[in-house]
């Protein structure tokens, strides 16, 4: 018999266990706590990441040599953020069940389990660079790449354009972690990071809008009308401001080249 999906992050812990697989429970949130803390500890201490910070003041003064701009909107920080544990538990919910077609094949090869979200999961370290002009965002993921290359570490980006008016660009980068079992002996597992690099503008509707997106995107029930044709809804305005903004962010960079070839 088919277990029905549950309606409700509250219901999901049950649903796993009708399943027959691990629930992410108290016992799990406490390895996770003591795994993450020294992921953290060893990422801020491994040469690419000193290197990279000991380079972004360099980065910054050859962008204004090429552009007579400043890079960032502010200055960069060295560090890193982990990711909270019912946020880690909320991302599961929405890989195994709102976005999982099927009601009956779990596990999966996508699912998200208490033994493979460490190595599935790229945002459980993170930070953000913020950059002024839509330029820099291209810019400052080449040093990164640069750099990672270097040192033969697997890197991925990905340049994120959601119909909800999120850009930014995603940069993770792969690192060896010695990183303890649930028995407490320590393996060797590649552990992404992941550094996101966005504009000045997208950075202040992100946190205007953080709230917002934070609880609509876990709701099962999103209207009966579409956002884009209900332009009463907040997700209309919210979402189509992230896009105007953008254009704009173009638009700058085009007034800006246009003064650079005067």
């Amino acid at each position: 018999m088919i277990k029905p999906k549950p309606c409700s992050l509250q219901d999901y812990p049950r649903w796993l266990e009708e399943k027959g697989l691990k629930t992410f429970n108290g016992i799990e949130e406490t390895y996770y706590c003591t795994v993450v803390g020294s992921l953290q500890s060893q990422f801020m201490a491994h040469v690419f990441w000193t290197t990279v910070i000991g380079k972004l003041k360099d980065w910054a003064e050859q962008y204004k040599i090429d552009t007579k701009y400043d890079l960032y909107s502010k200055e960069p920080t060295s560090g890193i953020l982990t990711k909270p544990w019912d946020s880690v538990v909320e991302k599961t919910y929405r890989k195994n069940v709102l976005e999982n077609p099927s009601e009956s094949d779990l596990p999966c090869e996508t699912c998200l389990t208490p033994e493979n979200y460490l190595l599935k999961l790229k945002d459980i370290l993170r930070t953000t660079f913020v950059v002024k002009y839509l330029d820099g965002v291209d810019f400052l993921a080449t040093r990164l790449t640069d750099q990672a290359r270097e040192l033969g570490l697997r890197t991925e980006i990905d340049r994120q354009a959601k119909d909800v008016g999120y850009y930014a660009l995603h940069y993770t980068v792969w690192l060896p972690f010695s990183v303890p079992r649930r028995d407490w002996n320590a393996e060797t597992l590649p552990i992404a990071v992941e550094i996101q690099i966005t504009t000045q503008l997208q950075e202040v509707i992100k946190k205007l809008l953080h709230r917002h997106y934070e609880a609509t995107r876990i709701d099962p029930d999103k209207g009966a009308i579409d956002w884009r044709w209900d332009y009463r809804s907040k997700e209309f305005f919210a979402n189509y401001l992230g896009h105007i903004l953008h254009y704009m962010e173009g638009a700058i960079l085009e007034v800006r080249d246009k003064e650079k070839g005067n």
